[in-house]
């Protein structure tokens, strides 16, 4: 008996998971009457057991760009040589389903043929065959026998994938096991019915890479089988309410929200039904809000509703497939954002314009967006400029419909990955409906578009200054938002980003553009104060890239050996991502610095401009400019705790062949690291012997320091168990200084503590010591108490007179985890010393520790001072007790 598989794609989801939850909310929904009588429908064998499959078995690499190579439904195999499954070597080789080798086609093993002592690691097949009637196709599945593993692609696309690693392959890619077609696992049924997408009426074209164990193998095999499933199944409803144009933007906190758009033609309930993608987990339900679309010529919404759905309650980095509408007919798949406490490396698309306006530039466009689908990002970045006129309707159409030789990359790009967008000079507020980016509270001066998240180690911050360029409460507004974004972060040890489109450094003509200028003005200074780690611009259709600081020249930095940046302080790294859909780029542009204008001339402030053609800025004339070249550009970023890393792909689109003439190769790469965040932590006394009364003692030490010479340090304590005695300086006395310390408050001290020299770089220092004695009478049942560091700042500061007074710069300390408390176990001699533990202190506990005292082994119930030793000063403690046991008969 074969077994059944739901097998992976190359994307982190199988799209058959998400076929799997649409389909059975249809079956809810369709009267069995709907189907044709038996309830099963007709079949129709789309390849047989013995069909003729295209293939090459001479070990060569045939991995190269998916929309070119022998993946795709046009590549050229007029040269392939043809003949019957199945196929592979030797010809003894058989299957349950389709037999022996010897009945179909005995392949190459090696380069010395059958008799190779080591085998090809990689075999390719294709077939064609040809589809009629998909619109009544109801199943479609396959039978497939492997040795040892497989991926195949229909029409280009990655449908199925069995016993060969995650992620992309190569053609020295090994299966991980030993699979034989004997055996049941490698023989498997595969339901492809949700990749019937993917069909076109006529030729259609199958793929497989098979993949062997290794050099050494003995054996390949390959075997499949298509049959489709026919039957008259009643649409559930009117086909005018199948959703399109979906998106999923992040919520106000990815990690757990998200907010879901879409469009249909007639009137329908704004409603999404969406469940975890392994299946536990219940499908859960939300209900949105729905508008009609304006009907003025212009912007061409008439007769069309626009859905949108807040999502909420979500569990964190977590792959959810869904389904909207009524109809149920659409489906895709996201993640949500991991935590800001993750460990684990996010990877994001950054794409900068992609101003569709028209047919044709649509279809570059699809072939950038198929192509970030391709890449399977965390989510995706648009800076702005989303469409050439936002209340254009028939633009948004262009954006998520492409044509061309990838009609459905939007449609797939913007329906199964989670997007981040900021407002452009060519999109309106709302985006036309179509996307539903959050908001500031309601009644700010711009409440649109404005926002911030956290996704792992990353914290961006969308800024709007199309509304802030004319508008002095929103330009504040929005500065009161930075601030307060950037600290929180940076508090939290976060890399931020700061999105938006126009670009305030740039490589190209818009530099001297006067609203360019005034922002500049404004903004550069406020992000080199905040230290923003990353600005990631639009607008200028071109890639470039540079460390700025506050007066707009190039910051020194060092690179290290293996040819990273290091992040310099004060000076983020300014990028424009190129141009990623309306075929439109711009030149490089002669300018004259005016004295107001915070900028260097001639460019310097960058290390790579694609405009010029000395792109990096070395002597050497590389090329043309990007106006020139004519490219695409995609860049991909991969954010972990320690670094930044940049890879800039580029691709040329011809939209009249609808090709992909050059194709894409690594443009750019450049890697960020930074110093560790400075961190805090408590440690402290871990035994207070409540009959001595002793001190109890916590320092706090600061980690990872540079350039501080201050420490604001706030401790939180149990007032009912401690009481503060005093706090001191943990430097040397000749050294330290003391700026403050305030009365206990609400359960917390704060010290201000620093040091008359600067220190530059410290990896751990001690920096404040808190002393505290137990609050007498203590409680008998107390057992320990807890003290937690609550907050910690480094200083860069003026000293005068021996005193701090002038901050000049401001570091807060990461503060986290079991590093920030420190927990005091209170210890009683007088519980102690009954060492019998039978309620009283006797002759008997002596006894017994005397003997244990002689004894070679350590009895810790006998040491009562928690010396490590049984001696004499713990029978003269059992003794005391023995006394006072004695007065109080």
């Amino acid at each position: 008996m074969a077994k059944t598989f739901t097998l992976k794609t190359r994307k982190r989801i199988s799209s058959a998971l998400i076929a799997v939850m649409v389909l059975s909310l249809i079956a809810l929904t369709v009267p069995t009457s709907a189907f044709a009588e038996g309830g099963e429908g007709s079949t129709t064998v789309l390849i047989a057991n013995h069909d003729e499959w295209k293939y090459i078995d001479t070990g060569v690499n045939l991995f190269g760009e998916i929309a070119t190579d022998f993946r795709s439904k046009n590549f050229d195999d007029g040269t392939w040589p043809s003949a019957p499954s199945p196929l592979g070597y030797p010809e003894t080789d058989t299957s349950p389903r389709f037999g022996p080798i010897s009945g179909g086609t005995v392949i190459t093993k090696g380069a010395q043929g059958a008799s190779s002592s080591t085998a090809y690691i990689t075999y390719y097949f294709r077939k064609d065959f040809t589809v009629e009637n998909i619109a009544n196709m109801t199943a479609l599945s396959a039978d497939i026998s492997i040795d040892d593993g497989y991926v195949l692609y229909l029409n280009g696309h990655e449908v199925s994938r069995l016993n060969v690693p995650e992620g992309d392959l190569s053609y020295t890619t090994v299966a991980p096991g030993n699979w034989e077609p004997t055996e049941e696992q490698a023989n498997v049924t595969v339901d492809l019915s949700a990749y019937r997408q993917y069909l076109v009426e006529g030729e259609n074209t199958l793929a497989a890479d098979v993949h062997n164990r290794a050099t050494n193998s003995s054996d390949i095999y390959w075997g499949m089988s298509l049959t489709a499933t026919y039957g008259e199944i009643t649409p559930p409803t009117d086909v005018n309410k199948t959703p399109k144009q979906v998106n999923v933007h992040m919520g106000d906190d990815p990690s757990d929200a998200v907010n879901v758009t879409y469009t249909t033609v007639a009137s329908d309930d704004a409603k999404i039904v969406i469940e975890k993608a392994d299946g536990t987990g219940e499908a859960l339900t939300y209900a949105g809000e729905t508008t009609i679309g304006e009907s003025s010529a212009s912007n061409g919404q008439g007769g069309k509703y626009l859905h949108k759905i807040n999502v909420t309650g979500l569990e964190s980095d977590t792959d959810y497939v869904y389904a909207v509408g009524n109809a149920m007919t659409f489906a895709g798949q996201f993640k949500t954002a991991p935590t800001a406490d993750s460990e684990d490396p996010i990877r994001f698309v950054y794409l900068a314009d992609t101003q569709v306006s028209n047919a044709t530039n649509a279809k570059a466009l699809g072939a950038t967006l198929q192509e970030v689908a391709n890449m399977d990002p965390d989510f995706v970045y648009l800076a702005g400029d989303i469409t050439d006129t936002a209340a254009n309707e028939s633009q948004w159409e262009y954006m998520f419909s492409n044509g061309g030789a990838f009609p459905t990359g939007g449609e797939e790009m913007f329906g199964n990955y989670l997007i981040s967008a900021v407002q452009g000079n060519h999109d309106n507020n709302t985006f036309n409906r179509h996307i539903n980016a959050p908001t500031l509270e309601s009644g700010s001066v711009t409440n649109r578009i404005v926002y911030s998240y956290d996704y792992g180690p990353l914290t961006f911050i969308g800024l709007n200054l199309e509304a802030a360029h004319s508008n002095a409460s929103a330009k504040t507004e929005q500065e009161t938002f930075l601030r307060a974004a950037v600290a929180d972060a940076k508090a939290r040890g976060q890399w931020t980003a700061v999105g938006f489109h126009k670009s305030l450094v740039t490589g190209a003509s818009h530099i001297t553009d006067s609203d360019v200028v005034t922002a500049r003005k404004f903004w550069l200074p406020i992000f080199a104060e905040l230290d923003v780690d990353m600005v990631l611009q639009g607008h200028d259709h071109v890639y470039s890239r540079g460390f700025v600081n506050e007066l707009g020249y190039k910051a020194d930095r060092t690179t290290n050996a293996d040819g990273s940046i290091n992040k310099p302080e004060n000076a983020p790294l300014y990028m424009i991502g190129g141009h990623a859909g309306g075929l439109k780029w711009y030149s490089w542009k002669n300018y004259a610095v005016g004295a107001e204008d915070p900028i260097a001339p001639g460019y310097t402030f960058l290390d790579i401009d694609s405009a010029s053609t000395d792109y990096n800025f070395d002597g050497v004339e590389d090329g043309p400019g990007s106006d020139v070249k004519q490219e695409q550009v995609i860049v991909e970023m991969e954010v972990s705790e320690t670094e930044v890393e940049v890879k800039t792909y580029m691709f040329k689109y011809n939209t009249d062949s609808d090709t992909i003439t050059t194709p894409k190769y690594l443009y750019d790469t450049m890697t960020m690291v930074r110093d560790e965040p400075v961190s805090a932590e408590i440690t402290g006394s871990e035994l207070a012997v409540v009959d001595t009364n002793e001190d109890i003692t916590y320092t706090v030490a600061y980690n990872n320091i540079v350039n501080a010479n201050a420490f604001d340090t706030t401790i939180e304590y149990d007032e009912d168990v401690l009481e503060f005695v005093s706090a001191a300086s943990a430097f040397p006395e000749d050294e330290s200084l003391v700026n403050s310390i305030d009365e206990p408050a609400d359960n917390q001290v704060r010290v201000i503590t620093g040091i008359k020299t600067l220190i530059p770089q410290a990896d751990k220092q001690d920096v404040v010591t808190y002393t505290f004695k137990a609050k007498q009478p203590v409680p008998a049942d107390l057992v320990d108490t807890t003290v937690t560091l609550v907050s910690a700042e480094t200083v860069n500061a003026t000293i005068s007179n021996g005193a701090i007074v002038e901050p000049i710069k401001k570091v807060n300390a990461v503060v986290e985890g079991e590093e920030a408390k420190a927990t005091t176990t209170f210890y009683r001699y007088a519980n102690a010393a009954d060492v019998l533990g039978d309620g009283s202190v006797d002759i008997k506990d002596l006894s017994y520790a005397l003997g244990e005292f002689q004894s070679t082994a350590y009895d810790p119930g006998c040491d009562i001072d928690r010396n490590g030793v049984v001696d004499t000063l713990d029978f003269i403690i059992i003794s005391h007790y023995i006394l006072q046991e004695g007065k109080a008969a």
